[in-house]
């Protein structure tokens, strides 16, 4: 996705700091976006857990602009080709990474709070009903 792009450019021009602040503006619009139901699988989370949510949409988005900032702070005195190329791979994986993390532990935090072991195996068998695409073999493969 190109939408990163700017948050790694305003790390590797300006640093960290505004790479992060970046990434924070990111996170908003992934947040209200997801609010407002105009992408269908953070809804979904946002119907589930909405503060986690926010958390999970927030700190990627920080966290990859910051991350980007500083792989290329520490890199670019030796090869500033080389330090562009790792920011601009940073950001994608730290913000993936992060919120594969983030959906793993909510999903887990709504199973384990189900006290019975059948009602556990149907709650995650209908949530993995419930979201399509890419994140649904995610959450089917690791947790049904």
């Amino acid at each position: 996705s190109l939408v990163l792009i700017p948050i790694v450019l305003g790390a590797v021009l300006l640093g960290p700091a505004a790479g992060a602040w970046l990434g924070g503006v990111f996170g908003c619009v992934t947040y209200l976006m997801g609010v407002f139901g105009m992408d269908g699988f953070t809804f979904i989370l946002f119907t589930e857990h909405p503060l986690l949510t926010a958390f999970v949409c927030f700190g990627k988005g920080i966290a990859a602009g910051f991350c980007a900032g500083w792989a290329y702070r520490l890199l670019c005195r030796k090869n500033n080709t080389v330090a562009m190329f790792t920011a601009a791979a940073v950001a994608p994986v730290v913000n993936t990474g992060l919120f594969i993390l983030g959906n793993s532990f909510m999903f887990a935090v709504g199973l384990f709070a189900c006290k019975d072991k059948r009602a556990r195996t149907a709650l995650a068998h209908d949530r993995c009903h419930r979201v399509d695409g890419n994140a649904a073999f995610f959450f089917c493969f690791f947790q049904c």
